[in-house]
């Protein structure tokens, strides 16, 4: 299993409007069928922060949905939104999960 983890950094003022941009997306991929999950760092050396948490099976998957993704205007226009409300770029890392929560 793998986890990519998205970390925005809002910009001073707009914490809700980002927050609640990111929960209405989540919600809409999470009818999707995507394992998506918002979190809030509130000590975050970098200031406050949302993560958004998508899990993938395996690489495959990982690769297919990112491709579907780039191609997709919808996706394009909500993830623009989220950087408009964002102070910096957000950032991505990949980690493999060796041990997957039981569920």
């Amino acid at each position: 299993m793998y986890s990519q983890h998205s970390t925005f950094y809002p910009m001073l003022g707009k914490e809700r409007d980002l927050l609640a941009h990111l929960e209405q997306w989540a919600k809409e991929l999470q009818a999707q069928g995507i394992v998506i999950s918002i979190l809030h760092q509130l000590f975050n050396p970098a200031g406050p922060s949302f993560v958004s948490v998508i899990h993938y099976q395996d690489l495959g998957e990982f690769e297919s949905r990112r491709r579907q993704w780039q191609a997709d205007p919808r996706f394009q226009a909500q993830l623009a939104t989220a950087v408009a409300l964002s102070r910096t770029a957000p950032t991505t890392q990949l980690f493999e999960v060796p041990v997957p929560f039981p569920g």
